[in-house]
């Protein structure tokens, strides 16, 4: 899904002095997080769903009409301006003025180094 090394979040929570950079990354991984558990195929968890036989299945969905992928381009799009706003939360708090001093070169080392959502 996306690479989050925790010693990277640690290292720029301790050396930027505050814990406010470490609850936004952690909120912006979970945000991620929950819309990729969204656009899976298959149950999350299927413990939680009831048991439906094969019976059941069959005649909620017989074999001889098409598959509708309803909801796929909603989902695409709400992953997709969900990531681009990670994206700018993270590099406005990069970016910010009381968190640290940075360049733009080193904002953009830190989003690398956080991790990219691969799509």
């Amino acid at each position: 899904m996306f690479n989050v090394n925790p010693l990277v979040i640690l290292a720029l929570s301790g050396w930027a002095g505050e814990f406010v950079i470490l609850r936004k990354i952690l909120v912006v991984t979970n945000l991620m997080f929950i819309v990729k558990l969204r656009t899976l195929r298959r149950p999350v968890f299927p413990f939680v769903r009831r048991f439906v036989s094969r019976k059941e299945k069959q005649r909620n969905n017989p074999p001889a009409r098409a598959e509708k992928d309803n909801g796929t381009l909603v989902d695409n799009v709400v992953r997709l301006t969900l990531i681009a706003a990670a994206k700018v939360e993270l590099e406005w708090f990069a970016l910010e003025k009381s968190a640290f001093q940075t360049t733009p070169q080193h904002a953009a080392g830190i989003l690398i180094s956080i991790g990219t959502i691969k799509t």
